[in-house]
């Protein structure tokens, strides 16, 4: 392939020599190396191409004795005369090669030519290198396209290998988990074990403790476990205030036991009941039964004549802000701030008998007053209707107007009002269409704004001076 591009080569040369030599009559005529005269014609081009071919190999044209010699002495002919270097690129005087090898500082155009064919070698040299190194890049290139495509699939598998190293992180710490769960289970297997085998133990000696206080006549006076045992062993004890104990280890209870027959247990519904029965008995929180099925444990005002307490207010300790829910059940301890619940109300208010309300009030600065009310009674929920009778007192009758009025608090509006009472007054109570002139369930203690507090309006005729202490309790006559 070297030697078909050099072959091209000569014959660009050989053309070049042509137009060369014929710049200045105007023609492209060719001139072999027999040519002497200007108006000579050239051969045909095919031969140059020959002879171009025939010169790159080395070898003598047919012609070489007369100037072929002297067409490769490119470097002089005729050096001592240079005009007639020039005739010598037409390859005339062919006999005189041997000087022209000699003239090395010839301008011949033979000279320019050699010069030529070298820089087209080392442009091919070059071009040839540069083919090797576009070669090299090209392999480069499929190379790295080969190792992007290996790069992809470690990429891939390593997207692979995460997502497997993710899943393997959850099975070990579901792992953990499971460990830890299975010590756990043994943990609670072996507590359940353990207290089925005290459960055996205390039923065995539950067993034991029965047998001997069934038996043990001492034990049924010691402690005894119903009304009906205390009237076996004194036959003379009377109806009142006794104490049973339910089994063996109990600190027992205080019952109230009907000794008119053979003993039975007396369910007081009230604390004017308890009173009756146990006319010494003191201030403080007593079971009673308000219907067959409920006992509730409320506080009774024995010295001002065992009235039952459903209400009680002095030191702010309990939070009065409740809905309608917890108003309804009850909330506080009875001992302390309390509000025993509207259904129990309604449940004791309906036992038979009259009702009669009684409210304590003290002002902060010690002015006390009271305000009662003939009857009284709370109707069923959810309405929890009030009625109530004739006013006696010095505290001013501020419930007049809040008879038959339903109960509201802040989540359940039954006032009848435009607004909400509850609202308005910050509180729960027994609202009316007008909202009215009492209310005793603020829900904040000690609130001095306008009509915000535990009023009672006629005892000062003043919406903005709260109570300090309030006490609402009832009982039958």
């Amino acid at each position: 392939m070297i030697f078909a591009r050099l072959a091209v080569i000569s014959l660009i040369i050989l053309n070049s020599e042509v137009i060369k030599g014929n710049e200045i009559s105007g023609t492209f005529q060719v001139c072999n190396l027999q040519c002497s005269n200007e108006g000579e014609t050239s051969p045909p081009v095919s031969d140059n191409i020959l002879r171009a071919s025939t010169l790159l190999r080395g070898k003598s044209g047919p012609r070489g004795d007369k100037g072929k010699v002297g067409h490769t002495g490119a470097k002089g002919a005729h050096g001592e005369k240079g005009e007639d270097g020039r005739q010598g690129v037409k390859g005339s005087h062919g006999a005189k090669g041997q000087v022209g090898r000699q003239g090395l500082k010839g301008e011949d155009g033979t000279s320019s030519n050699e010069t030529l064919i070298e820089q087209l070698n080392n442009r091919i040299t070059e071009l040839e290198s540069d083919a090797t190194i576009i070669q090299q890049l090209q392999n480069i290139t499929t190379k790295l396209e080969s190792d992007a495509t290996m790069i992809q699939q470690l990429q891939n598998r390593i997207t692979e290998l995460e997502s497997d190293a993710t899943i393997i992180q959850q099975l070990q710490n579901i792992t953990t988990k499971l460990e830890s769960d299975a010590t756990m289970i043994q943990q609670l297997q072996n507590r359940i074990t353990e207290l089925e085998s005290d459960a055996t133990m205390i039923q065995q000696l539950q067993n034991r403790i029965t047998q001997l206080e069934g038996e043990s006549d001492v034990m049924k006076n010691l402690r005894p476990q119903n009304c009906s045992q205390i009237k076996e062993q004194n036959p003379e004890a009377t109806t009142g205030k006794y104490r049973i104990y339910k089994h063996l280890f109990s600190d027992g209870e205080q019952v109230t036991c009907d000794m008119t027959s053979d003993g039975s247990l007396l369910q007081l519904k009230n604390c004017k009941e308890v009173f009756e029965i146990d006319p010494s008995a003191t201030d403080g929180v007593y079971a009673i039964q308000i219907n067959p099925s409920t006992t509730i444990n409320v506080y009774c005002d024995m010295t001002g004549g065992a009235w039952t307490v459903f209400q009680k207010r002095f030191d702010g300790s309990e939070n009065f802000r409740r809905n309608f829910n917890e108003y309804s059940e009850g909330f506080g301890d009875p001992s302390q701030e309390h509000w025993l619940g509207l259904n129990h109300i309604h449940q004791l208010t309906s036992q038979p008998g009259r009702w009669i309300l009684r409210v304590d009030l003290e002002t902060f600065g010690g002015e006390t007053a009271y305000a009662q009310y003939e009857v009284f009674n709370v109707g069923a929920g959810t309405d929890y209707t009030l009625s109530i009778g004739s006013y006696s007192g010095n505290a001013g009758d501020s419930m007049e107007h809040h008879n038959g009025a339903r109960f509201s608090t802040y989540d359940r509006d039954q006032d009848g009002y435009s607004g909400a009472c509850s609202d308005i007054h910050n509180g729960a109570w027994w609202f009316t269409s007008a909202c009215g002139y009492s209310s005793l369930n603020a829900f904040v203690y000690n609130d001095e704004r306008y009509n915000k507090g535990m009023i009672w309006y006629y005892l000062k005729d003043s919406w903005t001076m709260p109570m300090k202490t309030t006490t609402m309790k009832i009982k039958t006559i």
